[in-house]
C-alpha cells in the first residue's frame, strides 16, 4: 500500500519560501540592493553633498556611479584602445598601465588623476571621486549644453556622450549605446 504524504501548514510555508528564494529579486529589492551598496561604500553621503557645488544633480551621478560600475568603489577596468594616450605622457607617477585604465566608481581614467596630480588611490575613494566624476560631467555638460544646470534628454544624452568618448567624441557606436544605457537607467531608476 503506497504512503501518504503529509502536507503540512509548515510543510506549504517551507515550499512557498524556497520558491520565493529561487525566483529573481523584484525591482523594488533590486533598487533596495543598490541602495544598500551605495551607503556601504559610502558613495551615498558624496554623491548627497558633493554634485550641488557643480552646479548638477544628485541623481545625474548616482546614475553615471550605477551606470559605470554598479556603484563598485573597487572596480577596475583596462581600456586598451586608450594606451596609445599613456604612451605619450613621458614622465608620470602613475604605470602607464594604470594610466589607461579606468577606476572606481565612476570609471575614471588613470589618465585624468595624472592631468591633476591625483594619486590613483583617489580614484578609489567615495568623495575624491565623486568630486572628480562631478567636475568632468559638469565639464561635459557645459561643453556639450552650454549650461552645466541643463536635465534635458538632449543635454544629457550629449553629457553622456561626452563622459564615455571625451570631449570631442561622436554619437555613435558604443558611445551612442552608453548614452542610450545611461537614460534608461536615469528614466528607471527610483533612487529616493
Amino acid at each position: 500500500m503506497p504512503k501518504k504524504d503529509n502536507i503540512t501548514p509548515t510543510s506549504i510555508v517551507v515550499a512557498a519560501l524556497l520558491i520565493a528564494l529561487s525566483q529573481k529579486p523584484s525591482s523594488g529589492r533590486d533598487v533596495d540592493v543598490k541602495s544598500a551598496t551605495l551607503r556601504k561604500s559610502g558613495l551615498s553621503e558624496a554623491i548627497e553633498k558633493i554634485p550641488s557645488a557643480y552646479s548638477l544633480g544628485s541623481k545625474e551621478i548616482k546614475t553615471l556611479a550605477l551606470v559605470e560600475s554598479n556603484a563598485n568603489v573597487n572596480a577596475r577596468r583596462d581600456e586598451p584602445n586608450v594606451i596609445y594616450l599613456a604612451n605619450r605622457i613621458k614622465r608620470s607617477h602613475i604605470p602607464k598601465k594604470d594610466l589607461a585604465a579606468a577606476h572606481g566608481a565612476y570609471q575614471v581614467l588613470g589618465l585624468h588623476a595624472h592631468e591633476r596630480g591625483l594619486p590613483l588611490s583617489d580614484l578609489y575613494d567615495p568623495n575624491s571621486s565623486t568630486e572628480l566624476a562631478a567636475s568632468l560631467w559638469a565639464k561635459c555638460k557645459e561643453y556639450r549644453c552650454k549650461s552645466k544646470r541643463g536635465t534635458s534628454r538632449s543635454c544629457l544624452r550629449k553629457a553622456a556622450v561626452c563622459y564615455n568618448a571625451g570631449l570631442g567624441g561622436k554619437d555613435r557606436g558604443s558611445a551612442a549605446r552608453y548614452a542610450d544605457k545611461y537614460l534608461q537607467r536615469f528614466d528607471d531608476e527610483d533612487f529616493e
